[in-house]
């Protein structure tokens, strides 16, 4: 680290390792980096050897790695802020058997390391601003802990913008006054893509017609787990009609289980893994080339081949799939509970029958969100100089 420049801590769910967290990473960086020319903008992973391959011009550290105490922390991006029901009883299980795993399941030099770093970490933050930037909140577990972390979170942290209008409500429920509302920062996209390749201009090299799936495990409620099913099964279907079905997973630790469930259909996978050296850009670039239409669990399944002019199909697992939708509406459909075959069906050959339609509408849509995201760039950038002058750090 820097011994004279002020730091700014950037925190997300990084990894990396999830690919939609991985380039809302990328983005939150450069929007940092663009307006704090004179600040060191330091990020903790579990991996920085390999995001120094794709991520240049900040400080990479180990986590509980931070030496010195930042001048903001800021929060960039994506789902920072929810409790889900059996996710949230599984943890309450958990907790007893915390020091057994800790002792058993680590070298104790390795734990005792990680703990002295939180501890340091906790004293080097305590006191710090907090900025939250396009995050999203919600949903939670009625009075659940993280449910109160959240809203002490949100209430005490100096600029709070989120990405969307559930989000925003929930913040206006518990007071929030300063919340402000914009769009997914992955709308950013000259941020992240390939700048040779212009956004809704890549060119559909499959000769056949292919749809890509993209599936996520999903353990926190049983409903959201009943898509995988109906899913496969449209895809066999399709596979009947010559239209061919390639699976895509954004996180190869985290969708182990439902990888190898799929894989072993027979179906044609593909994983995102950032141990390749594989840019997170390319890997959505070749879902957009070889693929006509996407229908995903994630939502940053719908948003990234969004970007490049690719039509979708939101699962609605979880809310958030419901406001991605929202934010295009015009080019995705939203596959419902409870997730029926046949509907999924019927909105695939609507979306291949009229896909140049589809296309044009998703440009329109993403269009739409890219001037919104350039004001909450403009937006949290004008907040950072001002809070900076103030302390006196520039």
């Amino acid at each position: 680290m820097k011994k004279n420049k002020p730091v700014i801590l950037l925190e997300g769910k990084y990894g990396p390792g999830n690919l939609g967290d991985d380039i809302l990473m990328i983005v939150s960086s450069k929007v940092l980096l663009e307006c704090c020319r004179d600040c060191e903008i330091v990020i903790e992973l579990s991996k920085p050897e390999i995001v120094k391959n794709w991520l240049s011009g900040v400080t990479l550290l180990n986590h509980f790695e931070l030496k010195k105490a930042p001048v903001l922390k800021v929060l960039g991006g994506g789902g920072q802020f929810y409790s889900f029901p059996l996710s949230w009883n599984i943890e309450k299980t958990k907790k007893g058997l915390g020091v057994r795993k800790l002792v058993h399941g680590r070298k104790v030099l390795s734990a005792l390391k990680n703990r002295l770093g939180k501890i340091r970490k906790h004293w080097l933050t305590k006191s710090v601003d907090t900025a939250i930037f396009c995050v999203g909140v919600g949903p939670f577990v009625e009075n659940s802990p993280q449910q109160e972390e959240a809203r002490n979170m949100l209430m005490k942290s100096s600029y709070v913008s989120v990405r969307d209008s559930n989000s925003f409500a929930i913040c206006k429920a518990w007071g929030i006054r300063n919340v402000k509302q914009f769009t997914d920062p992955a709308f950013l996209y000259e941020f992240w893509r390939d700048a040779n390749i212009p956004a809704n201009e890549i060119k559909f090299s499959n000769i056949e017609r292919s749809i890509a799936f993209i599936p996520r495990y999903w353990p926190h409620d049983e409903i959201g787990q009943s898509y995988l099913k109906p899913m496969l099964k449209v895809a066999k279907k399709l596979n009947t009609q010559n239209i061919k079905s390639i699976f895509y997973f954004f996180s190869k630790y985290y969708d182990r289980e439902i990888i190898e469930f799929v894989d072993n259909q027979g179906f044609n996978v593909k994983v995102w893994d950032p141990e390749t050296n594989q840019k997170p850009a390319r890997f959505v670039e070749q879902i957009a080339e070889q693929n006509m239409l996407v229908v995903s669990a994630r939502a940053h399944g719908v948003i990234l081949p969004a970007i490049f002019g690719i039509p979708g199909i939101a699962v609605e697992i979880e809310p958030k799939l419901v406001n991605v939708h929202r934010m295009l509406p015009r080019g995705t459909k939203l596959w419902q509970k409870p997730f029926n075959p046949d509907s999924l069906l019927k909105m695939i050959q609507e979306m291949l029958e009229n896909n140049d339609e589809f296309r044009r509408l998703v440009n329109e849509d993403v269009s739409y969100n890219h001037n919104i995201a350039l004001e909450a760039k403009a937006d949290i950038q004008r907040f950072i100089r001002d809070y900076l002058k103030k302390q006196h750090h520039v």
